[in-house]
């Protein structure tokens, strides 16, 4: 499993979590929409973090980890990063449909 795959299942999950789960959902919605993005960021971010640190501990091929603990791991977290923030944030949009009028970035009120 890639870096990418992993930690775009991650922010698919985590995003489901916050718009399904009792108790997260309802303390989730009630919060701005940029205060949703920067916790989904620093919780993606953490994961991303999370697999650079098994990669770095040797523990890579344990978890089938494509990722090195080197500058082009380093480029390749950044990558797997903001293609799970695409990915969260596009689940979000996706699972909200019918349920309640999410405005497009910037438009919060």
């Amino acid at each position: 499993m890639t870096a990418d795959t992993l930690s775009m299942l991650a922010g698919g999950l985590l995003s489901l979590i916050f718009t399904f789960a009792p108790g997260l959902k309802g303390w989730y919605a009630s919060l701005g929409g940029v205060a949703k993005r920067v916790i989904m960021f620093a919780l993606v971010s953490a994961i991303g973090a999370g697999s650079f640190y098994l990669a770095c501990a040797g523990l890579g091929p344990v978890f089938r980890l494509a990722l090195t603990c080197d500058e082009s791991g380093i480029a390749g977290l950044l990558r797997a990063i903001a293609l799970a923030v695409a990915f969260n944030q596009s689940t979000y949009l996706i699972s909200q449909h019918g349920r309640e009028k999410v405005p497009p970035a910037g438009l919060e009120r």
